[in-house]
């Protein structure tokens, strides 16, 4: 039961991550995800993390992080990847920017913390010895 329960925050980051990532892709599986991640954030995202992400436009930027969030939702998501080095640095690198950006457009940035958080916490579990 252990093993089972230890496996709980990546399988959350891995669901967090895909969830974000596909409504900043298409409105087609969750419109208002897509609404409030793309066309409330995304201009306010692009201008903070333009000289980053060399991408202007909003929604092309928008695109841009959605497909790292599925990338780094997908190697949490299997077991053989999920404590290595790539999603990890790849969750760190996406909350970082979300809690810089946030900040910058003076929005709650709780979510990205308790991310950044279950990021280190995932890495930490599949690589105690």
């Amino acid at each position: 039961m252990a093993n089972y329960a230890s496996q709980i925050p990546a399988i959350l980051l891995a669901f967090e991550h895909l969830l974000g990532g596909q409504a900043r892709i298409t409105d087609k599986l969750t419109p208002s995800l897509y609404k409030r991640a793309v066309t409330n954030k995304g201009p306010g995202t692009a201008k903070a993390l333009y000289p980053i992400i060399p991408v202007k436009d909003p929604v092309r930027h928008s695109n841009v992080v959605g497909v790292l969030m599925c990338l780094t939702g997908a190697l949490l998501a299997w077991p053989k990847t999920r404590g290595t080095f790539a999603p990890l640095a790849l969750n760190t690198f996406l909350t970082g920017a979300g809690i810089y950006s946030q900040r910058q457009m003076r929005i709650p940035f709780w979510l990205p913390c308790v991310n950044m958080i279950l990021g280190g916490l995932v890495w930490w579990i599949e690589n105690r010895a």
